[in-house]
């Protein structure tokens, strides 16, 4: 693990405190740990220092372990338990179970601590990505079913908590006028027509509070022609009720009325899009983290302790099995970043595309270690966009270069661009194994891979790209020849104020 695991014990031996210590410090972990042995040192870390996981014998004069259980699971609930106990196996166990510990390790066999730690603490994670990932589901949901209601009258735009706008659909731009790099990040305000009744921040305060507003309105098209429409803008909140920005629809009967092709296309996109989120939904549903915990525990116990008395045939088949368990951890890791990219909230900040290149580099260094690489770092302008959901799309693009180069003796990667008036083009270009031009299309799809088996891979980095890219009001384009490289192109419209 990267980070320095915070670990609290409850302990009334320093000898046994040293011992485990030992233990943690032998399995290569990286940790800080605090030893109390009273109810109110116990609170009083839980309350300033909140633990990453916490150890506890069970019979501590005065505190013993099942009190320090309860006290835990109501102040600190995400955090592991483990008892770490001199009881008999078959006690500690029974205990184990009946109080709800995560785990239970006996001072006797301290060696199995370390993993006891790590097993349970990946548990947590996917714990807590499992959480995450059903808010997000449930927030695509109530933005999918919110769109459809309101869908003969498909302008609609997201705005963040300040009233600015963070998205454009192809309906808002036909209807105002303006393109998603002339309006991103304005306030509302700004194509508003000043009216007698109110501007448009009466109408955000009505939708913070009742949840929900709407009014006929008049707004400003790029023209400077008012269009007079019918606006409701829905407040849109977390399973924590807190506010994360609003939903916008604009109503314009005649439009609709004219333009029914228009709205089978909208309605055809909604159906793409419902469909990428119900292949996830169900391969979430047959609940992969389970089966996926018990393989990689029991193959790193079965290594560690009976790896060096199996013959070579068994040891690869052990080796075979770890090596898909990590694989399906990455691919259930890449599932949840793809859920994600659509429904968290954008900041839009001016970034050196060249630094972020640059650190992403640096960040990659260990897998170039060993090879001849020659990296080609252009120009890259500054671009309007979120640094995480850039850094992300830049992530894959370049880690994929050094995959795809790895049989090259001399690997070339180069990151440049090139602008438009209207846009900067992105472009990342290898000389590795390529692809057929005419597979280009699949390459942005989920589960798309052209080269199963000389490369690892999830089938889902290029689809994040491509749909980080795309809330960003931009789009991504790949070339290729087998054998000789290829290079992923992405744009980004330049800031209003910008283009030509």
């Amino acid at each position: 693990m990267n980070k320095e695991l915070r670990i609290l014990v409850v302990e009334d031996t320093p000898q046994d405190m040293a011992l485990i210590n030992h233990e943690l410090r032998k399995t290569g972990l990286r940790f800080r740990s605090r030893r109390v042995e009273s109810r109110e040192a116990f609170l009083h870390e839980l309350e300033h220092h909140s633990p990453d996981i916490i150890l506890s014998d069970h019979g501590v004069p005065g505190f013993d372990g099942f009190a320090a259980l309860a006290e835990a699971r109501n102040r600190c609930p995400a955090a592991p338990f483990i008892f770490v106990t001199g009881a008999p196996r078959d006690e500690a166990a029974r205990q184990t179970l009946h109080t709800g510990a995560d785990d239970y390790v006996l001072k006797s066999h301290l060696n199995l601590l370390g993993p006891a730690v790590e097993r349970a603490l990946r548990e947590a994670s996917t714990r807590a990505n499992r959480s995450q990932l059903e808010v997000a589901l449930q927030n695509a949901e109530e933005q999918l079913h919110l769109l459809t209601e309101e869908l003969k009258e498909h302008a609609t735009f997201m705005l963040d908590n300040e009233g600015r706008i963070a998205s454009w659909n192809p309906g808002a731009e036909e209807m105002l006028g303006y393109e998603p790099n002339e309006i991103l990040d304005r306030p509302l305000g700004d194509i508003f027509v000043p009216e007698a009744d109110g501007g448009p921040q009466q109408l955000l305060d009505l939708a913070a509070r009742e949840g929900r507003a709407g009014s006929a309105i008049s707004l400003a098209r790029k023209s400077g022609e008012p269009k007079r429409v019918n606006a409701t803008i829905i407040a849109l909140r977390g399973q924590s009720r807190n506010q994360r920005g609003f939903f916008c629809v604009l109503h314009d009967s005649a439009r609709c009325r004219n333009a029914p092709s228009q709205i089978k296309e909208h309605v055809a996109r909604l159906v793409a899009d419902r469909g990428e989120m119900e292949k996830f939904t169900h391969a979430i549903a047959l609940d992969l983290q389970l089966p996926l915990r018990d393989i990689e525990t029991c193959s790193e116990l079965m290594m560690k302790s009976a790896g060096g008395q199996l013959d070579q045939k068994n040891h690869n088949f052990l080796v075979t099995i770890q090596k898909s368990a990590h694989r399906m951890s990455r691919l259930i890791d890449d599932l949840f970043t793809f859920s994600r990219i659509g429904q968290v909230q954008m900041y839009h900040l001016t970034l050196s595309l060249k630094d972020i290149a640059k650190e992403v580099i640096h960040d990659l260094r260990n897998e170039t270690e060993g090879r001849n690489i020659e990296w080609v770092l252009g120009n890259l302008p500054e671009v309007v966009g979120d640094s995480v959901m850039l850094w992300q799309a830049m992530t894959n693009l370049i880690s994929n270069a050094l995959k795809f180069t790895r049989t090259k003796e001399h690997a070339r990667i180069e990151v440049g661009a090139k602008d438009t008036n209207r846009e900067h083009v992105v472009f990342v270009r290898d000389n590795g194994v390529g692809f057929d031009q005419q597979c280009a299309e699949r390459l942005f799809g989920v589960f798309q891979r052209l080269h199963t088996q000389e490369f690892e891979g999830t089938g889902v980095g290029l689809a994040n790209v491509r749909r980080i890219i795309e809330r960003h009001g931009g789009k991504v384009w790949a070339e290729g020849t087998p054998g000789e490289g290829a290079t992923f192109y992405f744009s980004l419209p330049k800031p209003a104020s910008n283009a030509a």
